[in-house]
């Protein structure tokens, strides 16, 4: 039986062959990378940090705008990317 890790592997690789998908990861939630499938050149220390900060910066802005729910996802495009955030587990 494959381990959590190995099932989440293969699941971010899986969604590394759908087109489009540059890169997948698991991250902590205070920045570190668990699990980073990230392209070569693209630091996963770097990507985890940045992500953790808008994310933790996203959640800030929805509470001071009395959200009564916890983030749901963090979205960040450019004309040619785009950065998809969402929580998972507890």
């Amino acid at each position: 039986m494959a381990t959590k890790s190995e099932q989440l592997r293969a699941v971010l690789e899986h969604l590394g062959t759908i087109g489009g998908i540059k890169a997948s990861a698991v991250i902590s939630s205070d920045g570190l990378p668990i699990l980073p499938l990230m392209p070569e050149g693209v630091d996963p220390n770097t990507f985890a940090a940045m992500l953790a900060s808008m994310v933790g910066s996203a959640e800030t802005a929805i509470k001071a705008l009395g959200a009564k729910n916890t983030l749901d996802r963090v979205v960040a495009e450019s004309k040619d990317i785009r950065v998809i955030a969402v929580e998972a587990g507890v």
